[in-house]
């Protein structure tokens, strides 16, 4: 029985009972393992052709766009070509851990003993040169009311704070905090976990940073109690279309797919579409990702891509795939 259109069960194609019929009778065809793109899983790299992929797949288990790390900050060896460090009295900078928001930068002053400074000091050549927006995942700890911990803007020479990160004594806290640069005013907004709707610092007037402006770390205790920073990672707002796509997925000849679960975050101006290839890649059809999609003859090569879009002036986050799931159709 055909179906028009590729929806399993609409009134223009099938009557009710037969409905019932073909949704049954695909759900018999329809492969016993699921193979998909599950990002909760603990390989969140399964099925991923790395080397045509320019979305990232490795943050806060989704897929996203828009952006490219400067550092990802996850092999536990600091990195002297991305930054610059220094201290003074009792403080120290270390990089510690392994993989994405498990391995970190640390600041750590007082140490139990006196009065230290440390610092964290980006070498991007020009953080706002080609992006409007940082991104940072930082935590950050005093045990007492006397550390003091900050977000800068520095050109080596002159230094503006962005944000005092200075919380609550004995609190660890850890955020997402997102800096937003407007050329046309010399200011920066300072939003944090990803809430566009109020800054937590407004407008601040960076127009004496007038060399290469790179984020500083600031880490400062005026006595032996301890105060920490830990960078998590960097990454840089790129607004362009980036892509997943996927490495062979079928392990045997099969007719046809659907997708069974799409998770995703996404709005009219941030988008995901989707194509998948029968040919290893060479040719790209788009498809709907609530139909059935049936192909012209039969293919043990079947591989997706989803291309996330956003506009190359937003500040907002953009498009982000949590997971999908896909049934043969035999």
């Amino acid at each position: 029985m055909p179906i028009k259109d590729g929806y399993a069960g609409d009134a223009d194609d099938v009557n009710t009972v037969d409905a019932l019929g073909v949704v049954l009778f695909l759900r018999n065809q329809y492969s016993l393992s699921l193979t998909g793109y599950t990002l909760n899983d603990s390989d969140a790299t399964n099925n991923v052709d790395s080397g045509n992929t320019t979305a990232d797949y490795e943050t806060s288990n989704k897929v996203g766009s828009g952006f490219t790390y400067f550092d990802r900050i996850d092999d536990g060896s600091l990195d002297t070509n991305k930054w610059d460090t220094s201290t003074s009295g009792y403080a120290s900078v270390t990089e510690a851990g392994s993989g994405l928001l498990s391995g970190y930068i640390e600041m750590w002053t007082g140490q139990n003993n006196g009065a230290g400074t440390a610092t964290v000091t980006s070498k991007t050549s020009g953080l706002f040169s080609t992006s409007n927006r940082i991104d940072t995942y930082i935590g950050h700890y005093r045990d007492s009311g006397v550390p003091v911990t900050k977000i800068q803007l520095t050109d080596g020479t002159n230094t503006v704070d962005l944000y005092n990160m200075t919380g609550a004594s004995s609190t660890w806290e850890t955020h997402y905090y997102h800096i937003v640069y407007d050329s046309e005013t010399d200011t920066v907004d300072v939003y944090r976990d990803w809430d566009f709707s109020a800054p937590v610092a407004s407008e601040v007037d960076v127009s004496s940073v007038t060399g290469t402006k790179e984020l500083k770390y600031y880490c400062y205790s005026s006595n032996a109690a301890d105060g920490y920073v830990k960078v998590y990672f960097l990454s840089l707002e790129k607004k362009t279309d980036s892509i997943l796509q996927t490495t062979n997925l079928a392990s045997e000849s099969v007719n046809g797919f659907c997708l069974t679960s799409v998770e995703s975050d996404t709005d009219s101006n941030h988008t995901i579409s989707w194509s998948y290839s029968t040919d290893g890649g060479v040719n790209w059809t788009s498809f709907d990702t609530d139909k059935m999609v049936w192909f012209t003859s039969s293919s043990s090569d079947v591989r997706l891509k989803a291309t996330f879009t956003c506009p190359s002036d937003d500040t907002a986050r953009g498009p982000r795939l949590t997971e999908y799931a896909i049934a043969w159709l035999r």
